[in-house]
């Protein structure tokens, strides 16, 4: 066992051994944080696992609860958010091994229409539930992948405490859509994944929308294809298909007839910052990567995959 691990069990131990009696599993629904004050300092949706549950039904995840958090500013603004899988461990812990994170500073470039780029991290924090309705979390100052502007304040403890079950009912966030899909219909590649943000940058990207929906594109060129998602915060998700939008990095880059370098197949040229609908990646008869995509007039070809841009 890793020192990490040790670490995080140790922590488990002193924040909820006085919880042991009153230990539950999760209950679906939305959970709220208040201060003293009863100002709303976060919320927490748990989509439980291994009942009946829409939630868990449409993002196809049948193994383990799906547990989105986020926390908010005095103004109101959300200072940051994370979505997990409750991982059990003891009658009265469960934790957080992996979780893919949006930080303040992405969720305002989603406000300004700049795509985020989530971070995922490691062994970054601990639940607890009763059956009183109530759950503690508790999440680490530090662990692996920890975003740099919580190194500059405590954005962790703006996470930690008493939550309070207050609904059944449970909304989505393009955070949780994206981090379900990957941990669930994707589960060999997520397990051999090496979670740092180099990885997690080329793979899932989120983009603000029309009409309150995000996109959520994420990536696997390596495997063929490309999975794009439509999500709207609160219960309103569909999988658009395997697709993905490409930005020309080049100029006059030939697109042709048949994935591989002949005079012959040539079909005409892309241009520099064109966007065009990629619908997969191929390996040519040359062993040079290819991408197959759609042009905006409706022509199909391929063009040599390292002058797309996949996003």
């Amino acid at each position: 066992m890793s020192i990490r691990k040790i670490c995080v069990y140790l922590l488990m131990l002193v924040c909820f051994v006085a919880n042991t009696a009153f230990a539950a599993l999760p209950k679906e629904g939305t959970y709220e944080k208040r201060s003293k004050s009863g100002a709303i300092e976060a919320r927490m949706y748990v989509m439980a696992a291994g009942r009946d549950s829409a939630y868990t039904t449409s993002l196809g995840n049948e193994n383990a609860e799906i547990i989105w958090v986020e926390s908010y500013l005095e103004d109101g603004r959300i200072w940051s958010q994370f979505a997990t899988t409750y991982i059990w461990k003891r009658d009265d812990v469960g934790a957080a091994e992996t979780a893919l994170i949006l930080d303040r500073e992405e969720s305002y470039c989603l406000a300004d229409n700049i795509p985020a780029t989530p971070r995922y991290a490691r062994d970054m924090a601990a639940f607890s539930f009763r059956d009183n309705g109530t759950a503690n979390v508790y999440v680490q100052k530090q662990f692996s992948g920890v975003p740099s502007s919580w190194d500059l304040a405590d954005v962790s403890s703006t996470f930690n405490g008493e939550y309070k079950h207050i609904s059944p009912r449970v909304r989505f966030s393009p955070l949780v859509v994206a981090y379900a899909n990957e941990k669930t219909a994707n589960i060999e590649r997520f397990n051999d994944a090496d979670i740092n943000q180099d990885w997690n940058q080329s793979r899932i990207r989120i983009e603000k929308a029309k009409d309150g929906y995000y996109n959520l594109f994420e990536n696997m060129v390596e495997l063929g294809h490309l999975i794009v998602m439509k999500a709207k915060v609160g219960d309103d998700l569909t999988l658009v298909g395997e697709t993905g939008r490409g930005v020309l990095t080049a100029t006059e880059v030939r697109f042709r007839r048949t994935p591989f370098i002949n005079d012959n197949n040539v079909l005409g040229f892309l241009n520099l910052n064109e966007n065009v609908t990629v619908h997969g990646l191929v390996e040519g008869y040359d062993g040079q990567n290819w991408c197959y995509f759609t042009r905006a007039n409706g022509q199909n070809g391929f063009a040599a995959a390292q002058f797309i841009d996949v996003r």
